[in-house]
Protein backbone atom coordinates (compact mmCIF):
# COMPACT_ATOMS: atom_id res chain seq x y z
CA UNK A 1 0.00 0.00 0.00
CA UNK A 2 1.10 3.54 -0.60
CA UNK A 3 0.58 6.70 1.36
CA UNK A 4 -1.92 7.77 -1.29
CA UNK A 5 -4.16 4.72 -0.94
CA UNK A 6 -4.13 4.05 2.74
CA UNK A 7 -4.74 7.35 4.35
CA UNK A 8 -7.13 5.46 6.49
CA UNK A 9 -4.73 5.51 9.82
CA UNK A 10 -2.06 8.35 9.63
CA UNK A 11 -2.76 11.95 10.35
CA UNK A 12 -1.46 15.41 9.93
CA UNK A 13 -1.95 17.21 13.19
CA UNK A 14 -1.48 20.79 14.23
CA UNK A 15 -1.39 21.23 17.97
CA UNK A 16 -0.52 23.97 20.41
CA UNK A 17 -1.72 22.41 23.64
CA UNK A 18 -2.17 18.74 24.46
CA UNK A 19 -3.37 17.03 21.31
CA UNK A 20 -6.14 14.53 21.95
CA UNK A 21 -7.98 12.34 19.45
CA UNK A 22 -11.75 12.50 20.06
CA UNK A 23 -13.49 9.62 21.84
CA UNK A 24 -14.75 6.95 19.52
CA UNK A 25 -12.16 7.56 16.80
CA UNK A 26 -11.82 4.37 14.79
CA UNK A 27 -8.76 2.82 13.15
CA UNK A 28 -7.64 5.01 10.28
CA UNK A 29 -5.65 7.97 9.02
CA UNK A 30 -6.82 11.47 9.86
CA UNK A 31 -5.99 15.13 9.52
CA UNK A 32 -6.57 17.50 12.39
CA UNK A 33 -5.97 21.22 12.47
CA UNK A 34 -7.00 24.23 14.50
CA UNK A 35 -9.67 26.48 13.04
CA UNK A 36 -9.70 30.27 13.45
CA UNK A 37 -11.33 29.87 16.90
CA UNK A 38 -8.57 27.51 18.06
CA UNK A 39 -10.77 24.41 18.01
CA UNK A 40 -9.39 21.09 16.79
CA UNK A 41 -11.02 19.93 13.56
CA UNK A 42 -10.59 16.21 12.83
CA UNK A 43 -11.37 14.74 9.43
CA UNK A 44 -10.52 11.60 7.51
CA UNK A 45 -8.32 12.23 4.49
CA UNK A 46 -7.77 10.09 1.43
CA UNK A 47 -4.79 11.58 -0.41
CA UNK A 48 -1.49 12.04 1.39
CA UNK A 49 0.10 14.14 -1.35
CA UNK A 50 -2.39 16.94 -0.65
CA UNK A 51 -1.47 16.91 3.06
CA UNK A 52 2.37 16.89 3.05
CA UNK A 53 5.28 18.12 0.96
CA UNK A 54 8.09 15.97 -0.42
CA UNK A 55 11.48 17.18 0.84
CA UNK A 56 13.88 18.82 -1.57
CA UNK A 57 16.87 17.24 0.13
CA UNK A 58 18.50 13.95 -0.60
CA UNK A 59 19.15 11.60 2.26
CA UNK A 60 22.33 9.59 1.94
CA UNK A 61 22.18 6.01 3.17
CA UNK A 62 24.55 5.48 6.10
CA UNK A 63 27.34 2.93 6.03
CA UNK A 64 27.39 0.01 8.45
CA UNK A 65 29.93 1.81 10.64
CA UNK A 66 27.79 4.96 10.70
CA UNK A 67 24.74 2.90 11.66
CA UNK A 68 26.58 1.81 14.82
CA UNK A 69 27.12 5.39 15.93
CA UNK A 70 24.74 6.62 18.65
CA UNK A 71 22.84 9.06 16.46
CA UNK A 72 19.46 8.41 18.08
CA UNK A 73 17.86 10.09 21.06
CA UNK A 74 15.39 7.76 22.71
CA UNK A 75 12.65 7.61 25.31
CA UNK A 76 11.16 4.42 26.77
CA UNK A 77 7.77 3.77 28.32
CA UNK A 78 9.04 0.92 30.49
CA UNK A 79 6.31 -1.47 31.61
CA UNK A 80 3.88 -0.40 28.87
CA UNK A 81 3.64 -3.46 26.62
CA UNK A 82 1.64 -3.10 23.42
CA UNK A 83 -0.55 -5.68 21.73
CA UNK A 84 1.93 -7.19 19.26
CA UNK A 85 -0.46 -7.42 16.30
CA UNK A 86 -1.88 -3.93 16.75
CA UNK A 87 1.60 -2.42 17.14
CA UNK A 88 2.94 -4.18 14.03
CA UNK A 89 -0.11 -3.13 12.00
CA UNK A 90 0.03 0.52 13.13
CA UNK A 91 3.75 0.80 12.34
CA UNK A 92 3.31 -0.91 8.97
CA UNK A 93 0.36 1.34 8.05
CA UNK A 94 2.44 4.43 8.80
CA UNK A 95 5.38 3.16 6.75
CA UNK A 96 3.17 2.05 3.85
CA UNK A 97 1.62 5.49 3.64
CA UNK A 98 5.02 7.20 3.54
CA UNK A 99 6.32 5.03 0.72
CA UNK A 100 9.89 5.85 -0.32
CA UNK A 101 9.53 9.64 -0.14
CA UNK A 102 11.25 11.93 2.39
CA UNK A 103 8.46 14.14 3.75
CA UNK A 104 8.57 17.64 5.26
CA UNK A 105 6.42 17.96 8.37
CA UNK A 106 5.64 21.49 9.47
CA UNK A 107 6.13 22.80 13.01
CA UNK A 108 3.87 21.15 15.60
CA UNK A 109 2.43 18.66 13.12
CA UNK A 110 2.44 14.88 12.84
CA UNK A 111 1.40 11.74 11.02
CA UNK A 112 -0.03 8.87 12.99
CA UNK A 113 -1.67 5.50 12.55
CA UNK A 114 -4.12 3.95 15.00
CA UNK A 115 -4.77 0.22 15.16
CA UNK A 116 -6.83 -0.98 18.09
CA UNK A 117 -5.03 0.15 21.25
CA UNK A 118 -1.74 1.01 19.48
CA UNK A 119 -0.63 4.25 17.86
CA UNK A 120 2.46 4.64 15.68
CA UNK A 121 3.54 8.22 15.10
CA UNK A 122 5.97 10.61 13.49
CA UNK A 123 5.67 13.98 15.29
CA UNK A 124 7.38 17.32 14.76
CA UNK A 125 7.21 18.67 18.30
CA UNK A 126 9.22 21.79 17.49
CA UNK A 127 7.35 25.05 17.01
CA UNK A 128 10.01 26.82 14.96
CA UNK A 129 11.33 24.50 12.22
CA UNK A 130 10.18 21.91 9.73
CA UNK A 131 11.15 18.30 10.31
CA UNK A 132 11.78 15.41 7.95
CA UNK A 133 10.42 11.88 8.13
CA UNK A 134 10.69 8.70 6.06
CA UNK A 135 9.48 5.12 6.28
CA UNK A 136 13.12 4.03 6.67
CA UNK A 137 13.48 6.24 9.73
CA UNK A 138 10.27 4.86 11.23
CA UNK A 139 11.81 1.39 10.80
CA UNK A 140 15.04 2.52 12.47
CA UNK A 141 13.12 4.19 15.32
CA UNK A 142 11.23 0.94 15.92
CA UNK A 143 14.57 -0.91 16.01
CA UNK A 144 15.94 1.62 18.52
CA UNK A 145 12.80 1.28 20.67
CA UNK A 146 12.98 -2.51 20.55
CA UNK A 147 16.68 -2.60 21.43
CA UNK A 148 16.60 -0.08 24.31
CA UNK A 149 13.01 -0.32 25.57
CA UNK A 150 12.18 -3.97 24.96
CA UNK A 151 10.04 -6.18 22.76
CA UNK A 152 6.77 -4.28 22.09
CA UNK A 153 7.39 -1.83 24.94
CA UNK A 154 6.33 1.76 24.21
CA UNK A 155 9.25 3.74 22.84
CA UNK A 156 10.29 6.76 20.79
CA UNK A 157 13.39 7.57 18.79
CA UNK A 158 14.67 10.71 17.08
CA UNK A 159 17.51 10.71 14.59
CA UNK A 160 20.01 13.39 15.66
CA UNK A 161 21.51 13.62 12.21
CA UNK A 162 20.24 16.06 10.03
CA UNK A 163 21.46 19.45 9.03
CA UNK A 164 21.12 22.93 10.50
CA UNK A 165 18.06 23.66 8.38
CA UNK A 166 16.15 20.49 9.21
CA UNK A 167 15.33 18.26 12.11
CA UNK A 168 14.00 14.71 12.27
CA UNK A 169 10.57 13.98 13.69
CA UNK A 170 10.22 11.90 16.85
CA UNK A 171 8.96 8.48 15.82
CA UNK A 172 7.67 5.55 17.80
CA UNK A 173 4.69 3.76 19.20
CA UNK A 174 2.71 3.59 22.42
CA UNK A 175 -0.57 2.43 23.89
CA UNK A 176 -3.37 4.62 22.62
CA UNK A 177 -6.69 5.39 24.25
CA UNK A 178 -9.12 8.27 24.50
CA UNK A 179 -7.34 11.34 25.85
CA UNK A 180 -3.75 10.16 25.27
CA UNK A 181 -1.50 12.93 23.93
CA UNK A 182 0.97 10.72 22.09
CA UNK A 183 3.00 13.56 20.52
CA UNK A 184 3.18 15.35 23.86
CA UNK A 185 4.13 12.13 25.66
CA UNK A 186 6.63 10.95 23.02
CA UNK A 187 9.60 12.65 24.72
CA UNK A 188 8.21 12.78 28.26
CA UNK A 189 9.87 9.70 29.73
CA UNK A 190 13.13 10.07 31.63
CA UNK A 191 13.95 6.41 30.88
CA UNK A 192 16.52 5.92 28.13
CA UNK A 193 16.28 2.14 28.41
CA UNK A 194 14.36 -0.53 30.31
CA UNK A 195 17.27 -2.84 31.14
Amino acid sequence: MHFTNLLAGSALIYFTDAFKVPKGTTDGFYKVHLNAQGQEIHQRVSNFETEATPAEVSIVKRTRIEKREPLWSRWCGCGNELNHGNCDDAVQDLKDQMGSTVWVIGPQAAFYSIRGDAVAFSCNTRDDVDALTTADWVTMAAEVATYYCGWYIAGTGQWNWIDPNFNSTVMGYMIWGDGVDFCGNAEASSSLDCW
